[in-house]
């Protein structure tokens, strides 16, 4: 690790609306994502998040192209310093729970130094360090870029689609529900994790592919097991929201359906749109349960828009579980043969 370099880094990023621009914010994420080892958390200080945090839907498009822009470009840059395995993690100040300057939930390593351009919230966060028997951070700078040849480009995040089922959409679902595999839990699947908890009040139910059913996945062999899967959802889901009503229900699924399929009190289902298919289907198998009057409303959330400048064939097939399976095996074999070259 070079002397700049750091195991985990905070980055604070103060907006005064979620439709403010995201330039400075995203020069200070692409650059502690190529400073940062293993740990990069991202944390958001809005005020319009508390405003709507009782009326999700009513921001949740500008919210998803916020949080989207944010992982994708502390990934692009992750990816590019051949660092595919750094967790990112956007934490909205607030609205999680606790205090995320000095509880990590449950990161090993935790984090050594801050990036902000406000001194004032990096002192007062070193008290609190203090306070907590921590040693203070270190304080990393990054000089405004001014000239426009120099700015960060928005990452252009903005595809989402909503399928309205009944006439009035609520503001905020009492019960959600999301599937999938969430194999190597990556910025993809978070983004995801993120907008679902958003529009949540009571519960969210994430279905957690079984073994069984991904016996014919490409690269199976390296899939994660079930329980490291699950883990991770929790763990991430836990560092997103504590507290209050809502209530996080990670379990194992069976089929492809779910407890979607025939429990009335779900409203609404996320996906992307490569589980668009599956989210239709699960509205089907309700029509088939008797449950054709009460169809889940349907969030589809496109991560990278065709009008990214980050590229998005390229990010398509990095910010997948496959990829990262992929990138482990190479690293692996070449792992073992330097190993076998010492011997």
């Amino acid at each position: 690790m070079t002397a700049s370099q750091q195991s985990g880094i905070i980055v604070y990023i103060p907006l005064p609306s979620l439709s403010a621009s995201r330039t400075r914010a995203l020069q200070l994420i692409s650059h502690a994502s190529g400073l940062a080892q293993h740990q990069l958390r991202i944390i958001l200080s809005c005020p319009d998040i508390a405003a709507n945090a009782s009326t999700p839907r009513r921001v949740w498009q500008v919210l998803q192209g916020l949080v989207a822009d944010f992982y994708i470009s502390a990934s692009t840059v992750a990816y590019t310093c051949n660092n595919p395995l750094l967790n990112v993690d956007i934490i909205f100040e607030g609205y999680c729970g606790y205090d995320a300057w000095i509880d990590y939930g449950g990161l090993e390593g935790g984090f050594d130094a801050v990036l902000c351009d406000d001194q004032a919230v990096l002192s007062e966060a070193n008290k609190k360090r203090q306070s907590a028997g921590l040693p203070a951070f270190e304080s990393l700078e990054l000089e405004p870029e001014t000239s426009k040849t120099n700015e960060t480009p928005s990452v252009t995040t903005n595809s989402q689609e909503f399928y309205h089922r009944g006439s009035n959409p609520p503001d905020i679902y009492d019960h959600i529900a999301m599937g999938g595999t969430f194999d190597h839990l990556h910025s993809g699947h978070k983004i995801l994790l993120t907008i679902a908890a958003w529009l949540s009040r009571l519960s969210l139910f994430c279905g957690v592919v079984s073994p069984d059913l991904l016996k014919n996945k490409k690269g199976a062999a390296l899939l994660e097991p079930i329980d490291t899967r699950i883990s991770n959802c929790n763990t991430f889901l836990y560092r997103f929201k504590r507290g209050g009503d809502l209530v996080f229900d990670v379990a194992q699924i069976n089929d492809p359906y779910g407890p979607p399929q025939d429990n009335p009190k779900y409203s609404a289902i996320v996906g992307s749109l490569e589980t668009l298919k599956g989210c239709e289907a699960v509205n089907d198998m309700r029509i088939k349960n008797g449950l054709g009057d009460n169809l889940l409303d349907i969030y589809v959330i496109d991560v990278i828009s065709k009008n990214s400048r980050v590229g998005q064939k390229d990010m398509d097939t990095k910010l997948s579980s496959t990829f990262i399976r992929n990138y482990l095996q190479q690293h692996n074999e070449t792992a073992n043969q330097k190993l076998e070259l010492t011997k």
